[in-house]
């Protein structure tokens, strides 16, 4: 009976972070299949249950951040914001600074903060120009 215990607790101890993997797979998976069939609250519930297993998991937050965006709340700037601490590409830069600009109210400081921090090289392309002309920003 010991020895089956001891079994059982060390397939416990090392099955538990698989199944936890396992789970966060799948509900990143959901989320993506209820995102493309446009259901949009089943979607959300998947995401939000991958960051329950992994905060950290970037795709998630961005499907959030899109959801956000969709039904037009702010706080798609809140997830747009988790995405670049995640990822701070030059891509999930500028939708940060797009999104903030819909949903900030004037002076719009993070978008213009998220934009200032751009590279010369990255203020020399159309999506910068793009966000910083649609909202009349200086470039």
């Amino acid at each position: 009976l010991l020895l089956f215990l001891i079994i059982f607790g060390v397939a416990y101890w090392q099955g538990r972070p698989m199944y936890r993997k396992f789970k966060e797979r799948r509900f990143l998976e959901l989320a993506h299949l209820f995102v493309g069939k446009g259901e949009d609250l089943k979607a959300l519930i998947c995401a939000r249950n991958v960051l329950a297993y992994n905060p950290q998991n970037l795709e998630a937050s961005e499907i959030l951040a899109g959801l956000s965006e969709h039904s037009k709340s702010p706080q798609a700037v809140l997830w747009r914001r988790r995405v670049v601490e995640l990822a701070p590409t030059f891509d999930n830069r500028i939708k940060l600074a797009d999104c903030a600009l819909r949903y900030e109210s004037p002076p719009f400081p993070l978008a213009a903060k998220t934009l200032e921090e751009l590279s010369a090289a990255e203020k020399d392309t159309v999506p910068f120009h793009l966000v910083s002309a649609r909202f009349g920003l200086p470039t």
